[in-house]
């Protein structure tokens, strides 16, 4: 059989390139046919199927199939399938007395299939870029980890990891310049002290984004452009923003402390605002800064109908027992009994009222 025709061949195909074949590796770690063995037999058909004994034909394209499904490029599946197919009736034609391999069984009859199931080039998918990570990964948790626990460390590292090993971003390998446009003139402040100084993990990962795209050899810019200005970019992601809003549960949304008083600042600043709209302030008394601070405050609480100095508020406060006016004691003592009510004071009503139409207040 052609397999131990190319046992014994071994040692004339090492001598030839000085590569070992069917080696045991040192602490049992498998032998020394290697990727880069496969690749170097492959790549001279002539002397591998000299060594081997096997047809150069059935070598040259299980070598053509191997660099297909190793492809960056979309690849013609109808072309792969069929090419497949007559690979695989060559080997039974040639070799009916050696039943195919399992390997060999999948990569002639499952490829295509397996191609067509990727929804990008099946290179992109090979597990080499993930192996080919471990510089980044010291780098990612060293400066763009939380080291508070050890949960928070592997949670942020895992996520800088999904996004430097996800395929659609690898895809943009040919991308040499990303430029980024914003309408958040805060975000671009916020990002232009630089990585060691953000405060929020939002700022921390868009770092850790960037970090990542300029290890890959891209130039990041970042660019300001205005809000609600018809651009096509900026509305599609305010349209993904708010529906991502409305969609997601925000109340288990996590968030920082600095966001959190950001926010906070911003709901008290709103609410005041809706409250000085339902609620005008007056205009202030003439003469008010002519006024001593005890007169401008008597004042105030004289015009908002809450004055201490009046019964009924004191007796509001727990101040005095009865809320009965001292004058007239007929009545409740609130400002407006005191000043338009109240017969004791009819003349310094009349006076108050007066005034009051002379001042149009």
């Amino acid at each position: 059989m052609w397999c131990f025709r190319a046992f014994r061949a071994q040692g004339g195909l090492q001598d030839q390139d000085g590569a070992a074949r069917d080696e045991p590796r040192a602490g049992g770690n498998g032998n020394s046919n290697d990727g880069n063995t496969a690749r170097r037999a492959f790549r001279s058909p002539a002397e591998f199927a000299a060594c081997t004994g096997v047809d150069q034909e059935l070598i040259d394209r299980d070598g053509t199939v191997l660099q297909a499904v190793s492809c960056l490029h979309r690849l013609d599946i109808d072309a792969l399938s069929a090419y497949c197919r007559r690979t695989a009736e060559l080997y039974v034609e040639r070799y009916s007395h050696h039943p195919m391999s399992t390997t060999l069984h999948k990569l002639l009859s499952h490829s295509a299939a397996v191609v067509e199931s990727c929804h990008l080039p099946i290179g992109m998918m090979s597990e080499e870029a993930a192996e080919a990570t471990h510089k980044r990964v010291r780098q990612y948790r060293l400066r763009h980890t939380r080291k508070d626990s050890r949960i928070h460390t592997m949670s942020d590292l895992l996520g800088y990891l999904l996004v430097a090993s996800d395929p659609l971003l690898s895809s943009l390998a040919l991308i040499k310049r990303v430029l980024l446009c914003t309408d958040s003139r805060s975000g671009l402040q916020l990002l232009s002290r630089g990585p060691d100084d953000q405060q929020s993990a939002i700022g921390q990962r868009v770092w850790g984004l960037i970090d990542a795209l300029t290890a890959a050899g891209k130039d990041i810019t970042l660019h300001w452009v205005p809000g609600h200005a018809d651009l096509a970019g900026n509305e599609a992601a305010d349209r993904l923003a708010n529906q991502a809003a409305a969609d997601c549960a925000q109340e288990e949304a996590p968030i920082d402390l600095s966001s959190a008083r950001t926010a906070i600042r911003r709901w008290t600043s709103e609410l005041a605002s809706a409250r000085a709209q339902r609620h005008p302030h007056r205009e202030p008394t003439p003469s008010h800064d002519e006024l001593d601070r005890w007169g401008q405050a008597t004042l105030s609480q004289l015009r908002t109908g809450y004055c201490p100095l009046v019964r009924a508020t004191a007796h509001r406060l727990g101040l005095v027992e009865d809320p009965t006016c001292r004058a007239c004691g007929e009545e409740e003592e609130d400002v407006e009994h005191l000043l338009a009510g109240c017969p004791a004071h009819v003349g310094r009503a009349a006076a108050v009222q007066l005034t009051s139409v002379r001042f149009g207040s």
